[in-house]
């Protein structure tokens, strides 16, 4: 009795477990539906096997158009939320600024990154990852690599200042250096001279955040209309390396969120990283909460 009694049950939860296969699941409800068919729609013009094949090529189809329409509108949502989010990069042309620059006797004093010996050019390791979740997001807006620009900060940039354009990295990027010191009162949050601190300058005091024993900071800057006309600047950077990489995933994973706080405005967002869980553990941050007033020396 009791062997009979676990036959069943091993049984049954076989049954479960096919249903949650969708190769499975639909059969089944077919088998149901043409059951179901078999009792209510004419049963004597055809046999229960009948039914049960109907009912299980109805739910198939039932099934793709499911399938096909719900992907329909979230495509059609989510392009809309990029539009939003990238404005004028969504149709035109994209440059992205990337910190790479010559080696020389100094450049390596306070370099935490890797470095291969023997190279003549260096990149930070948080620039460095930072650059594929920008590449993501320029993906799901369908950009094709002829619209995208990889211009290497060592280079001239002048003949790009008027793009539409993203800035990977902190003030070793001339790209960025170049915009916050040209910009610097039109910025909700730039970095300190030596680049160790995100600063924010309230009119009569500044305030600052700098990394701590478990966090990386980053911050992502949109700004429009700023170098030209209907164009559009993002900052992406940050303080430590995982500050810069944690910034790029959060902008690339959050895009609904952003989109609907800001739409089609401009925003400043600061973000943290725990280093022992990487770029993935970013998460937005209240700065006027975690940052610290400057102390003016006199």
């Amino acid at each position: 009795m009791a062997e009979s009694i676990k036959e069943k049950v091993y049984f049954i939860m076989n049954i479960l477990q096919y249903i949650r296969q969708d190769k499975y699941r639909y059969f089944i409800y077919g088998i149901i539906i043409g059951t179901a068919l078999t009792f209510l729609i004419l049963p004597e013009m055809r046999g229960p096997f009948f039914w049960a094949l109907v009912g299980a090529i109805f739910s198939l189809i039932v099934f793709i158009a499911y399938n096909w329409v719900n992907n329909f509108v979230n495509n059609l949502f989510t392009k809309s939320e990029i539009i939003k989010l990238l404005g004028p990069i969504y149709k035109d042309k994209c440059v992205i600024f990337i910190t790479e620059y010559f080696l020389n006797a100094g450049d390596l004093l306070n370099y935490m990154g890797v470095h291969v010996r023997g190279t003549k050019k260096l990149m930070g390791t948080g620039d460095a990852g930072a650059l594929p979740y920008v590449y993501v997001l320029l993906m799901k807006a369908k950009k094709s690599y002829a619209d995208i620009e990889i211009i290497k900060s060592y280079k001239s940039l002048e003949d790009h200042y008027t793009d539409n354009f993203i800035s990977v990295g902190g003030l070793t990027n001339r790209s960025t250096k170049g915009i916050m010191d040209s910009y610097k009162d039109k910025m909700e949050y730039i970095f300190s001279d030596n680049g160790n601190l995100i600063v924010k300058n309230y009119g009569k005091f500044k305030k600052y955040i700098m990394c701590d024993r478990e966090k990386d900071y980053g911050m992502i800057l949109k700004i429009s209309n700023l170098n030209s006309d209907g164009k559009v600047i993002f900052i992406i950077a940050g303080i430590g390396d995982l500050g810069t990489t944690g910034a790029a995933y959060f902008l690339s994973n959050n895009i609904k969120k952003i989109v609907e706080e800001f739409g089609f405005n401009d925003f400043a967002l600061i973000v943290s990283v725990k280093r022992e869980f990487g770029e993935k553990s970013a998460i937005r941050e209240d700065f006027d909460k975690i940052s610290r007033e400057f102390i003016e020396e006199e």
